[in-house]
């Protein structure tokens, strides 16, 4: 991920990699991301005096904004036929398909027996399967009410929603109890 020093001074997560300027790049990698604090480094890296990061509100801005990118994606990459959604749709694209490859989402709060369902579908045909987002969350960025369940078929499409999914996770507050 690529990051960079805004005209105002502050440092800034550039999810597209085009914003002008000086920049760094840092794994996605919840240690990493907590280096990002570190002024040193930054002072180093950016040729400047760096004033202190707010690491906590650094890292819920990178969350909200890796959320927002992953559920444009979603929406952009179904468009374009790169996504499927819906289990019979899923089902559907499969048998009809010559090779099945990407990645299958499927929604924290999907239910159990869908969850497992897909989960073998996904291990059988050798899919990388991630559990992320709510039902509701898919179904927006589908433009449909909910959806449990969504295969990301396009290897270029894939590797960029994992990629997001990633940032995304590596970027979620941490509940302790």
């Amino acid at each position: 991920m690529r990051l960079v020093r805004a005209p105002s001074g502050e440092v800034v997560a550039d999810l597209a990699g085009s914003l002008p300027g000086r920049g760094c790049y840092c794994c996605l990698q919840r240690n990493c991301l907590a280096g990002v604090t570190n002024l040193g480094l930054l002072s180093h890296t950016f040729r400047t005096r760096m004033a202190p990061i707010d690491r906590d509100l650094f890292v819920t801005d990178l969350h909200h904004q890796a959320s927002q990118r992953l559920a444009g994606a979603i929406g952009v990459y179904a468009k374009g036929g790169a996504v499927v959604a819906g289990s019979d749709a899923i089902d559907l694209a499969m048998a009809k398909a010559s090779t099945v490859s990407g990645l299958l989402v499927v929604a924290t709060d999907a239910g159990d027996a869908t969850a497992r369902h897909w989960r073998h579908r996904a291990a059988t045909a050798g899919l990388a399967v991630h559990t992320a987002g709510r039902e509701s969350m898919w179904g927006a960025a589908l433009g449909r009410d909910r959806c449990a369940v969504l295969w990301v078929c396009a290897p270029r499409a894939a590797k960029r929603v994992e990629w997001l999914l990633t940032l995304a996770a590596e970027t979620a507050p941490i509940h302790t109890t």
